[in-house]
């Protein structure tokens, strides 16, 4: 027989693991997986909480700024450029049972997980959308219904076009659009460099997405944490 063990790239999934973990935890329905996880450096059960590694505070979604990265091959959309401060109308998610499918169904698929990067970045319209992601409209209508079913985004009327905002639930996916973000530009990017560059907005640097236990706030490592059949408590 073969044992099958994770790469120094796989390995380096692990904040990516538990934003979803965190997420599923939160917006989920009994998805089968443990609820209880223990920091066993600090002794408490822990909510995974993304900061900014070079400041340390909390990332919020709409707290960074986008910029071309050296591998871009063109402008970002104009939305994306400036800091988003306009007021939204967010909906709760609501029937989010097996959700860790659901959370498949939005990263395993590159338009989805593409789509959801671009409402992060501010792009909302049916047609913005279909332009920024060089998408067809028959894919980019399958994947928004998606997104609508599943609780992720909302379709609003904007004078006379529809426009598809992050839910709070959406809003919440954003620790995991980071961290793999931040994998991609690891292992993924192509020679130039990323194609996006990301910043924080309170400290300007350059964002290092970082996740940490919300009890002692040190960075969580896979092999520190110990997984409890024990209901925590939603925030």
């Amino acid at each position: 027989r073969f044992d099958y063990r994770l790469t120094g790239r796989g390995l380096d999934l692990g904040d990516f693991a538990l934003s979803i973990w965190s997420w599923q935890h939160k917006w989920g329905g009994d998805s089968g997986l443990p609820s209880g996880l223990v920091h066993r450096k600090c002794g408490h059960l822990t909510t995974p909480t993304m900061v900014c590694g070079e400041c340390r505070d909390p990332v919020e979604w709409n707290g960074v700024t986008y910029e071309p990265g050296p591998g871009g091959q063109g402008p970002l959309p104009e939305r994306a450029v400036s800091r988003r401060r306009e007021s939204q109308r967010l909906a709760a998610a609501a029937d989010v049972d097996r959700t860790f499918h659901r959370v498949i169904d939005i990263f395993g698929d590159r338009w989805t997980s593409r789509m959801l990067a671009a409402f992060f970045m501010g792009v909302q319209r049916y047609d913005d959308l279909s332009t920024t992601l060089s998408i067809s409209t028959n894919i980019l209508s399958v994947r928004l219904r998606r997104l609508v079913k599943y609780g992720v985004v909302e379709r609003v009327r904007a004078g006379s076009q529809w426009s598809y905002v992050l839910t709070s639930s959406g809003r919440e996916l954003f620790p995991a659009v980071m961290t793999i973000h931040k994998w991609s530009n690891r292992w993924a990017a192509g020679k130039e460099g990323p194609s996006i560059l990301i910043r924080h907005a309170d400290c300007h640097e350059r964002l290092n997405p970082v996740i940490v236990c919300n009890r002692c706030s040190e960075a969580l490592r896979v092999e520190e944490l110990e997984l409890r059949p024990t209901r925590m408590a939603r925030r």
